[in-house]
Formats: C-alpha cells, sequence, structure tokens
C-alpha cells in the first residue's frame, strides 16, 4: 500500500512562518512608536518656535520711554530676564503641564557701563530747546530726569541712538536632553524718545 500524501504544513514551516510574522510586527510598532516620537519632538519644538517669536515681537513693540523703563516690569530693561510658559500639551488634568523657559537680554541702545548709566537728552528748564545736552546719568538719578521730560538717547545733533541689542532664547524638555531655540534682533529708533 502507498502512503497517502498528506496536505498541511509541518510543525517547522508553522514556527518559521510565526517568527517571521512577528518580527515583521515587532519592527512595524517599532516605526509606529518612532514616527510619534518624532511628530511630539515637531510639536515641542514648534510651541517653543511660537513661543520665542510671540516674545520677541513684544520686545519690538513694547514702548522704550523713560516713563516705560522707570516701571517695575519693564521687558525692555537692561540685562538677562527669565520666565516660565506653562503648556498643557495633551488636556489631561492629570499630567503636569510642560514648562518652557524664556531667555532673553537686552543690551546697547542707551544704556552704558552694563546698565549703570543710561543715555539721555537733557533740556535745562527755561531754554526752549536752545541748551540740550547729551548726558550719562546714572539709575538714581533717571527718575528726575524723566520727570523733567528729558527723553531716552542723546540729542538729535549728538547722533542716533544705537539698537538695542535683542536675544531670546526658548529651552525646553527634548527626548532626551534639554532643547533650545534663539532669536537675535536688533531694536532701531527712528525719533527721539520711541
Amino acid at each position: 500500500m502507498k502512503p497517502q500524501k498528506q496536505n498541511g504544513f509541518s510543525l517547522v514551516e508553522v514556527v518559521i512562518a510565526a517568527s517571521l510574522l512577528s518580527f515583521a510586527l515587532i519592527m512595524l510598532l517599532s516605526m509606529f512608536t518612532n514616527s510619534y516620537s518624532e511628530i511630539d519632538f515637531a510639536a515641542r519644538q514648534s510651541r517653543a518656535t511660537y513661543l520665542a517669536s510671540d516674545l520677541m515681537e513684544k520686545l519690538k513693540t513694547e514702548p522704550f520711554t523713560g516713563e516705560r523703563l522707570l516701571q517695575e516690569h519693564c521687558l525692555l530693561d537692561h540685562g538677562a530676564h527669565q520666565d516660565t510658559v506653562y503648556i498643557d500639551e495633551d488636556g489631561n488634568p492629570e499630567t503636569d503641564p510642560v514648562p518652557y523657559v524664556r531667555h532673553w537680554t537686552i543690551q546697547g541702545g542707551p544704556f552704558e557701563n552694563d546698565g549703570k548709566k543710561i543715555t539721555i537728552c537733557h533740556e535745562p528748564p527755561g531754554h526752549n530747546g536752545e541748551k540740550r545736552l547729551t548726558l550719562s546719568v546714572s539709575r538714581n538719578a533717571l527718575p528726575a530726569h524723566v520727570r523733567h521730560g528729558d527723553p531716552l538717547g542723546p540729542c538729535p545733533e549728538d547722533g542716533t541712538i544705537p539698537p538695542l541689542e535683542i536675544e531670546v532664547v526658548v529651552e525646553w524638555q527634548g527626548r532626551h536632553n534639554l532643547r533650545e531655540y534663539r532669536l537675535r534682533t536688533y531694536r532701531t529708533y527712528y525719533q527721539l524718545g520711541t
């Protein structure tokens, strides 16, 4: 009697097919995980870019007068400044919002001696603009000159106000390390006291 031919797969064939299928599924899941990680990173970088651009626009349009400089939280005061913006990225109240730390540095302009002195156009009382003087005054003397109406920067006949150098850096936590996004610009003045 002749043995009958059996249709089907042997155990070895089934094991090989299952292992190949498992390997393919693992690779496919790995791609999805990496894609999600890249999307999350791109979203965070986009938020950091927006926060830096938003702050830079505020710094470029913020009034820069003696009165504004005397206020406690003047964005355009000389030196280094920092704030933190918390963003709820997933809408889940159980997860903590993600912090984005914004740093900005202001240099140049009417500031001298590391911000300890400020250039102003002083007009002595009663001279109607005839005897204006460009002075470098201390921070302590600035309020009296501002009340008197002296604008920031040199007198028009002595030149223009040097531009403010503005740098904005936004830091956020990347996948494995702290990331940052930088913007740098100069703010110039078109007329005295603006």
